[in-house]
């Protein structure tokens, strides 16, 4: 797969100052950046889309990965700005409230990361065992302990990630 994007790279390289396509290359450029997992190419390059009139119907989509690249990177307050785009114009999945909310939750910001947060813990994986798991320490933040050892016990029947579901637990039982 990784041969054909970089072959995909080149030919819309050679596009760029195409009259008919030139326009819209920019945008192709960067899903294979976001695709190949080099956020800071995203980063540099997505931004000018947002200003172009070409990319207008995409611009959640550009926002989005401009958001999850600075949340790659662990910049989470700039990825902040970019995935509240993205929710406010394409909505968001679980993924996506996942994403926000552990963003407001690193910037300290828990009443956001509450609400975001509680839209992630629906499905029974993974993702909704490290939301609950930062849910409860919002819980705990906003000092509601009730909510707090319920999220940890949550957090702890999931047990797909065995360091959350220890600390979960030991937090829970701090809290009975």
């Amino acid at each position: 797969k990784e041969k054909n994007y970089e072959t995909a790279l080149q030919g819309f390289n050679r596009l760029l100052n195409d009259e008919t396509f030139g326009s819209v290359v920019p945008y192709y450029i960067t899903q294979i950046y976001f695709i190949q997992g080099k956020y800071n190419e995203v980063i540099q390059t997505a931004p000018a889309l947002l200003q172009d009139s070409t990319h207008i119907q995409k611009q959640g989509e550009i926002n989005r990965m401009i958001g999850e690249s600075y949340f790659n990177l662990k910049d989470y307050s700039n990825a902040l700005s970019y995935l509240k785009k993205s929710g406010a114009t394409s909505g968001l999945n679980a993924t996506g409230n996942y994403q926000l909310g552990y963003c407001y939750y690193q910037v300290k910001d828990f009443a956001n990361a509450i609400v975001y947060l509680e839209k992630a813990i629906d499905n029974k994986d993974s993702l909704a065992q490290n939301a609950w798991y930062h849910l409860a320490d919002s819980y705990i933040q906003t000092n509601n302990k009730s909510k707090a050892r319920n999220a940890y016990y949550a957090a702890y029947t999931l047990g797909f990630d065995k360091s959350i579901k220890e600390d979960a637990l030991f937090s829970y039982a701090k809290l009975c």
